[in-house]
């Protein structure tokens, strides 16, 4: 992206349009001075670039995958430590268990800049959540809904159609662990103001995109319009209504994008399994039968819980095409399912084994 360009192109409206040779073996033919090797890839606004550019101008690409590599890594550090010293240990160690869940998916976002940038700021974000004192004062929550409305346009700017629910779901899950004693409390609604972030996460997202779309009507002769509904048809379900065809040749069927999306993810499930076999023998040894109790303390908890939980399942459901295309990064938008059903198990299993086992 943005790697060939040539000298007659206005940078600004380069860097609206983004031109791209989509591929090695059309780059090599751009640079051996092959004329039209280049499209424009501007339905995204490829944020990552303003990043990416600066970066290589001074580093090669090895040592940037390195730069980037110690970047996630420090996050995650970060929003890990933030969870165990706010939220507790047992919380932190779902957040880590969740992350090896998904590794497999998530693994370019150790090396890919475009991946990456959207990993960082949901995990600074969710500890940057967790560090400020919304969550023991009864402040307003005008600083969260500007919080959730910049991540959405953030997402959409940075990586629009990466791994960009990461950027909603955990900031949602913090908040979903820490607040649920304060929820529980207050009585308030936490399932509608849950309701309320996604919808202004969703609205950031989607009109920082329709920003792109009119600059490139205003700088181009593109049928935005049309162009507009072909990929959004495209995404979702793989085909061009302008070619009367399906213009990926995939099976883009609903059973299909869960089926590619749960088998990359397959290894997390064997972890998941493990630690539900623990956790019913935990609860054997400690009451001398199978006990379970109930996770939620409310409806209010109850609904919460299945929103953050479902938003990526929806997601799976919704972008078909693009769930099945890109399946080696995806599914990595279920690293909040894995860490809240760990956390689950552990709730109507594991807590209350632990609490007789310290009692006795």
């Amino acid at each position: 992206m943005g790697v060939f360009t040539g000298h007659t192109i206005n940078p600004i409206r380069e860097a609206f349009l983004s031109p791209s040779t989509r591929g090695c073996a059309r780059l090599k033919e751009a640079l051996d001075g092959k004329p039209d090797q280049t499209d424009n890839y501007w339905r995204f606004w490829h944020g990552y670039q303003v990043i990416s550019r600066p970066l290589l101008y001074f580093f090669s690409l090895r040592t940037m995958r390195i730069v980037v590599f110690v970047c996630f890594c420090v996050s995650v550090f970060a929003f890990y430590e933030t969870i165990r010293a706010r939220i507790g240990a047992t919380h932190a160690a779902f957040a880590l268990a969740a992350l090896l869940c998904v590794s497999a998916p998530v693994y370019s976002s150790l090396y890919l800049i475009s991946h990456t940038v959207l990993w960082l700021p949901a995990f600074l974000g969710a500890a940057w959540l967790l560090r400020t004192k919304y969550m023991e004062t009864q402040t307003s929550n005008e600083t969260l809904m500007a919080f959730f409305l910049l991540l959405g346009m953030a997402t959409s700017f940075l990586g629009f159609m990466t791994t960009p629910l990461v950027m909603l779901t955990i900031p949602l899950l913090v908040l979903y662990w820490a607040g649920r004693d304060r929820w529980a409390e207050s009585r308030r609604p936490s399932w509608r103001m849950v309701t309320l972030f996604c919808a202004i996460w969703t609205a950031g997202y989607l009109g920082c995109w329709a920003v792109k779309w009119m600059l490139v009507a205003a700088l181009s002769n593109v049928d935005v319009h049309r162009e507009v509904l072909s990929q959004i048809t495209l995404r979702l379900s793989g085909d061009r209504p302008e070619m009367n065809t399906t213009s990926v040749l995939i099976d883009s069927s609903l059973m299909n994008s869960f089926k590619t999306s749960l088998w990359e993810v397959r290894y997390g499930f064997v972890g998941l399994l493990g630690y539900l076999v623990y956790s019913v023998a935990s609860a054997f040894r400690a009451h001398g039968r199978f006990v379970a109790t109930n996770p939620f303390r409310s409806m209010n908890d109850a609904l919460t819980f299945g929103i953050v939980f479902a938003l990526p399942l929806l997601w799976i459901a919704v972008v078909r095409n693009h769930t099945v295309v890109d399946p080696w990064f995806a599914p990595a938008i279920l690293y909040t399912c894995f860490a809240l059903a760990f956390w689950l198990v552990n709730e109507a299993l594991g807590a209350q084994s632990a609490r007789c086992e310290k009692a006795a």
